[in-house]
Order: structure tokens, then C-alpha cells, then sequence
């Protein structure tokens, strides 16, 4: 019963906000960004990730990863399009995993893609 008024509170609050968040979501779309942008990405320092309900960019991002465009994807369960908005801690999880393990790349010598500097915000990063 807790758990159904907790989840019904957060779908009255993500409904009001609607608008807004669509209108965040809208303006990060890749092809709303200057193309100077993406010629910046490394696959090597690349994160993909989406969610198991979207199914074009888990898709693109399964080919990606078997290609070599990106370093490494994760799908998250039981998310669609707004991942943050969907699944906050897995995101979050993924981000951190990607960075310390970077940053052992880094520590070993196997990897000169991602910088000491790049992974050290990852030290005082919880997920929980």
C-alpha cells in the first residue's frame, strides 16, 4: 500500500512537470545540437546508454558497441527514452562503473584513451 501511494505521488509530480521535462528532453536531442559537437566524441571515451523499452536506441546502441563506435554500452531494464527521469540510480551506477573502471585502465598502463584527470571525479561518488 506504501509502495503504491509513493508511486502514484511520483506520477501526479512527473505529469504536472510533463511539459517541462519534455522541453528539456526536446532541446538535448542529437540533431538539435551543432554537428561541432559530435566530432568531439571519442568511441574510446564513450558511454552509450539506454533503455530496454527504447527500442531504436538500445538497437543503435547494440550495434554501436559491436562496431566500435562507443566504448562500451549498457542497456537499463525497464526504462524507455527518459532514462534520468526513469531509472536516476542505474544511470548513475553505469556512469561511475564507467569511470573507475577507466580509471584502473588508466592505473594499469592498458589504456591511455581516458586521463587520470577525466577519471578522478569518481573517488567521492556514491550511488546509493
Amino acid at each position: 500500500h506504501k509502495f503504491k501511494n509513493m508511486i502514484n505521488r511520483r506520477i501526479m509530480s512527473l505529469s504536472e512537470r510533463r511539459h517541462e521535462i519534455a522541453s528539456v528532453l526536446y532541446e538535448c536531442s542529437p540533431p538539435l545540437n551543432p554537428i561541432d559537437d559530435w566530432k568531439k566524441v571519442t568511441p574510446a571515451k564513450t558511454l552509450y546508454i539506454a533503455g530496454s523499452l527504447d527500442k531504436k536506441y538500445s538497437f543503435i546502441g547494440r550495434l554501436w558497441e559491436k562496431s566500435g563506435g562507443v566504448n562500451k554500452y549498457v542497456e537499463i531494464n525497464d526504462a524507455g527514452h527518459a532514462l534520468l527521469v526513469e531509472q536516476p540510480r542505474e544511470i548513475s551506477s553505469a556512469l561511475v562503473g564507467f569511470l573507475k573502471d577507466a580509471r584502473i585502465a588508466n592505473t594499469l598502463g592498458t589504456s591511455k584513451e581516458i586521463s587520470d584527470e577525466d577519471a578522478n571525479v569518481v573517488n567521492d561518488v556514491k550511488t546509493d
